[in-house]
């Protein structure tokens, strides 16, 4: 079957890569990573409740989201769920500079040498990989390097990615302990990427690893589906008719950071055994 592309989204992110060297070793001390930090292309860092643990979330946003906006829609995903579930480590990705990711400028080799380095102090990582849109192409680079460092032995890590609405996954379903792809629906419709999110959804569910979800955009007031893929940021997207990546991201004070799927999870689906047959009961 041939799978829907990725559209190109209607807004121009900034170009700027300003960077933070750091090589691509890193030396992870309890307690000791500042707690807001940039630490490469687009990826900014921060520790979560003052807590020292091995339960990691990384967010990636799509074409057009900027750092601030990544980051501001990280926090919001952390106040909602990230914090009552005791994660300590936090990263923000911003957008890719072209739809598909074609120049690969995102420091993902950062954020894989600190879960390296994560993984010989604290014990094997569990790591939750929330990407939308054009920010799964960008997901799948950091996939890729993590099955390289864990071929070779150097990190012990679980992995669970929720692909809202995004790019298809390029790395084999058996390497995550748990694969979701979410879509939302609404009396108008469904999200841009529904179609593909299905797609991705058999093939989750084939693989025993998850299933796709749908979030219950009912009340987002959208008129169109790329205002129903950003109702997977926020519960009332700020333009019904299409996008506002920037405010979208940004603009919680009268909407809800969406984070249902979140709460649902993304176990595998366990069949329920057959129950047990009653003994007849012996005739006189």
């Amino acid at each position: 079957m041939r799978l829907p592309t990725l559209l190109l989204l209607s807004c121009i992110p900034a170009l700027a890569l300003a960077c933070v060297a750091e090589p691509d070793d890193y030396d992870y001390q309890p307690d000791s990573d500042s707690a807001d930090e940039t630490i490469g292309v687009g990826v900014k860092y921060e520790a979560l409740g003052g807590m020292s643990n091995n339960k990691v979330a990384i967010v990636y946003g799509g074409f057009g989201a900027s750092d601030a906006a990544s980051s501001a829609w990280a926090n919001e995903l952390a106040q909602a769920h990230f914090l009552e579930q005791e994660y300590a480590h936090l990263f923000s990705v911003r957008g890719p500079a072209t739809v598909a990711y074609d120049n690969k400028e995102i420091g993902n080799s950062k954020i894989v040498a600190r879960l390296v380095a994560l993984a010989e102090v604290e014990g094997p990582v569990e790591l939750t990989v929330i990407a939308h849109s054009s920010g799964g192409f960008v997901a799948n680079e950091l996939f890729a390097q993590i099955m390289r460092r864990r071929s070779a032995g150097e990190l012990d890590i679980s992995l669970e990615y929720y692909n809202l609405d995004g790019a298809g996954l390029r790395t084999s379903i058996d390497e995550f302990a748990g694969y979701c792809p979410v879509y939302s629906r609404s009396a108008f419709g469904r999200s841009h990427n529904a179609s593909l999110m299905d797609s991705e959804g058999n093939r989750a569910e084939a693989a025993g690893r998850g299933e796709a979800l749908e979030v219950d955009a009912s009340e987002s007031g959208c008129r169109s589906t790329w205002c129903l893929h950003d109702a997977l940021i926020t519960s009332r997207p700020h333009r019904p008719g299409g996008l506002d990546v920037a405010h979208d991201y940004t603009d919680f004070a009268t909407r809800s950071v969406v984070s249902s799927y979140l709460e649902h999870g993304c176990a595998p689906r366990v069949e329920a055994p057959p129950p047990e047959p009653v003994p007849e009961e012996p005739q006189p």
